[in-house]
């Protein structure tokens, strides 16, 4: 067997297809996607709120504090997860093989 043939064959059993998402599921990059949306929604309906307060369209304070910190909760909630997923890559690259 030459040398090409078997560099071929390597390449054929190695090659992975692209993982699919699961039947009636999304992929990872889609749920990643809904969740950033959904905090920049959030923030923006908390500086909305806020502009409304200041210019005087809305005296509601308790709902405009509601969403700031709604908004800020949402913010801290996606930092932690992301120093998580960090910390987890962090581990699995100095693992020993």
């Amino acid at each position: 067997m030459k040398v090409t043939q078997i560099g071929a064959e390597l390449t054929r059993l190695t090659a992975r297809p692209a993982p699919e998402a699961a039947p009636g599921g999304s992929s990872f990059g889609e749920l990643l996607s809904r969740q950033l949306n959904q905090i920049e929604t959030s923030q923006n309906r908390a500086d909305q709120m806020t502009q409304d307060l200041i210019t005087g369209k809305t005296e509601d304070l308790h709902a405009v504090l509601v969403a700031a910190e709604e908004a800020r909760i949402t913010l801290e909630m996606s930092l932690q997860i992301r120093n998580k997923a960090i910390e987890a890559y962090k581990e699995i690259t100095n693992m020993q093989l």
